[in-house]
């Protein structure tokens, strides 16, 4: 159940200690529609598709090199119409080695409060891989900049079921 999910990783998100915490991280974005059928980029259903992002990472240690994400979200929706979309991301990152490349993949959960062509429902799931780049501005601040492929659908919870698919390019800084 996809509401049990959500709270599952709302609750861990804040009941969470800082045992194995790596690092937090607020960020900025801006989305747009991608590989939706055979539209153009940016488009769906044959109009403009794109968003701003707010974000919030907490960071956590699963190994050297791979963490696990926690990212509520905030989506202000521009085109076709205005509306909001918040949720929240469970993201497994894995850092390469001697290089400042990093990937994602994970899977959210999200509300939406326009109704999409196509869609069902506006509780979405969110399958999404990215890859990224960090850098170190000083001894305690790091910037990250993410590009993200995300996939919004109802997982065939309702019919119908159209996806809605976005590339988003953020820049976020440690804190």
């Amino acid at each position: 159940n996809m509401k049990k999910f959500l709270l599952s990783l709302i609750a861990l998100f804040f009941i969470s200690t800082n045992a194995g915490f790596s690092k937090d991280i607020i960020g900025l974005g801006f989305g747009f529609g991608i590989f939706n059928g055979k539209e153009s980029v940016g488009k769906i259903k044959g109009k403009s598709y794109d968003y701003y992002n707010v974000y919030y990472e907490r960071e956590y240690n699963l190994k050297e090199r791979i963490k696990f994400v926690l990212e509520p979200f905030l989506s202000f929706v521009s085109h076709p119409d205005r509306g909001i979309c918040t949720g929240i991301s469970g993201i497994f990152r894995y850092y390469l080695k001697e290089t400042p490349f990093f990937f994602d993949g994970g899977l959210g959960i999200s509300y939406s409060s326009l109704k999409y062509p196509g869609q069902a429902s506006k509780v979405l799931s969110m399958p999404q891989v990215g890859i990224g780049i960090h850098f170190n501005i000083s001894k305690k601040r790091e910037i990250l900049i993410l590009d993200r492929f995300i996939h919004m659908s109802n997982a065939s919870t309702k019919s119908p079921n159209g996806e809605v698919n976005s590339n988003l390019i953020t820049l976020g800084i440690t804190f």
